[in-house]
């Protein structure tokens, strides 16, 4: 059993704080325990992710040996940089910290993807590989693409622009159509590529990565992805029982100039093969 006083001032999910306590928990797991009611807050058992609130005791009854078994897929790897696959339920730091310590590196995140979205993720291992990779991701020489299902139909290519508005506290943005205090532009172009009963099979290109980008400016044009929790569709969720949001980060490019340390990945395109298609 591990025990853990919650110290903070603002109410936090329960999933999140012990996201923070038992970076081992995968999302998958933590459902799993609620499901099973191996979680006591106050003492009382919980079937639910509640709010905790300062003082709030939790104890978590998990079986050490799925706590601590922890492995990932490497699509690429060399003296600089691992391109692995995130798996759903996981935040990118605690992917980045659990492959660390089972690999003995001191990798460091490049990029972040959604908690339940699934995908490749970028990690250094040096501090120089590091600096390349985040100066090509600044700099647009890093192209992202998803694949998606979202509601409706979508018969053209879309080219989306509109501004994002960030509400920390909540977690969650807001998408408004124009320039507002405080909104950041966002980018996205999106390519029909299969209809589907009452939705589309799209690949999503982003020109900027902002929180929650595709999932939020999907859904305030009217189309979003089927199985998300947070901007989706509850109708549409359930006519497709989907269990998890159908969004994957499955491909990524590079370019990167002859002198840098990265430059065996110019020009290299990298793919998988999403779990819902």
């Amino acid at each position: 059993m591990r025990e853990f006083v919650y110290g903070g001032v603002k109410p936090l999910k329960l999933s999140k704080f012990l996201g923070e306590k038992l970076p081992e928990l995968s999302y998958r797991y933590f459902r799993v325990l609620l499901r099973t009611k191996d979680v006591k807050v106050n003492g009382k058992r919980t079937g639910e992710d509640v709010l905790l609130h300062g003082g709030d005791r939790v104890e978590v009854y998990a079986d050490e040996a799925k706590l601590f078994q922890f492995s990932y897929t490497a699509v690429y790897e060399d003296d600089f940089v691992v391109l692995a696959l995130k798996p759903r339920g996981m935040q990118s730091e605690t992917f980045a910290r659990l492959a660390a310590r089972k690999d003995n590196l001191p990798y460091r995140l490049c990029h972040r993807l959604d908690t339940n979205t699934q995908g490749l993720l970028v990690l250094a291992k040096t501090p120089t590989a590091e600096r390349a990779m985040l100066a090509a991701f600044k700099e647009g020489r890093v192209e992202k693409r998803y694949l998606a299902l979202v509601g409706g139909e979508i018969a053209a290519p879309l080219k989306l622009k509109h501004f994002l508005l960030k509400d920390a506290e909540k977690g969650e943005v807001r998408i408004v159509d124009a320039p507002t205090k405080g909104a950041l532009t966002v980018l996205t172009d999106v390519f029909p590529i299969e209809k589907r009963e009452g939705a589309t099979l799209v690949e999503i290109l982003l020109h900027t990565g902002r929180t929650h980008q595709i999932r939020a400016h999907l859904a305030h044009i009217g189309h979003p992805v089927v199985g998300d929790p947070k901007y989706g569709d509850y109708d549409l969720n359930r006519r497709y029982r989907a269990k998890f949001q159908l969004l994957t980060a499955y491909k990524i490019a590079f370019r990167f100039p002859a002198d840098s340390p990265l430059s065996a990945l110019d020009g290299r395109q990298f793919s998988i093969s999403p779990d819902f298609r």
